[in-house]
């Protein structure tokens, strides 16, 4: 936890994103009356202010990354399905094992599975942001794309310097690679969040009480008579 004192160096301080990009400066803070620090102010490069939580930034020694939603999000339900997984897996052990009594096993059973049943739904829902984002920076490589090949076109022609041509080409090709990054990192949340939502929990064998043996009858008893002499 970020505390006053502590955060105090980075106001005015750039931002950027886990991509390299320029996402804009620290403006201000808020904090508890324990002096931790809990919102950030952050101006962004098109002069909009913000007031986000502190655990959306990522505090390291030579600079200041801001994560972005979409992976905010993604990594906070991941966890979130996670931490309902293994406690219906814990709960089904324990009742395997015999530790808990069943009463108990399905009411926590019913929670925990109607929990994993919305945190899928909320899933899904995050999910779909992510490829709304994959969408736009498919767009966003497609426009730095023709602009690359728009330079190469005038350059060939004679129309601009090289030392221009290469300044501008360089930007470009940092840009894509910026994208194929975000890109990269977007298709692996999907990938992990679909592989969470779907992968069954292995579920253990119940242990079956042991069947009773039933007492064999007793055979009955033989009398024989003997006839005594006369």
């Amino acid at each position: 936890m970020l505390t006053v004192e502590t955060f105090e160096k980075y106001v005015g301080q750039s931002v950027k994103d886990p991509y390299g990009r320029y996402v804009g400066v620290i403006a201000g803070f808020y904090s508890e009356i324990d002096s931790t620090v809990s919102y950030v102010n952050i101006e962004f490069a098109d002069g909009t202010f913000a007031k986000l939580p502190v655990n959306r930034f990522e505090f390291k020694p030579e600079e200041v990354v801001l994560v972005p939603e979409w992976k905010a999000e993604a990594l906070s339900v991941k966890k979130k399905l996670e931490v309902a997984r293994k406690r219906i897996k814990a709960l089904d052990d324990l009742y395997a094992k015999g530790e808990i009594a069943k009463h108990a096993y399905d009411t926590f059973k019913k929670k925990l599975e109607a929990d994993l049943g919305k945190l899928k739904i909320e899933s899904r829902e995050v999910r779909k942001i992510l490829q709304n984002r994959l969408r736009q920076l498919e767009k966003q490589v497609e426009e730095l794309e023709k602009a690359y090949a728009s330079l190469k076109m005038v350059f060939f022609a004679g129309e601009i310097s090289e030392p221009t041509f290469k300044r501008a080409t360089d930007i470009i090709k940092r840009s894509i690679e910026k994208c194929d990054s975000e890109k990269k990192d977007i298709k692996s949340s999907i990938s992990e969040l679909e592989k969470i939502e779907t992968t069954p929990i292995s579920l253990p064998t119940i242990a079956k009480p042991a069947k009773e043996e039933i007492p064999k009858a007793e055979e009955p008893l033989v009398v024989h008579v003997v006839e005594g002499e006369h």
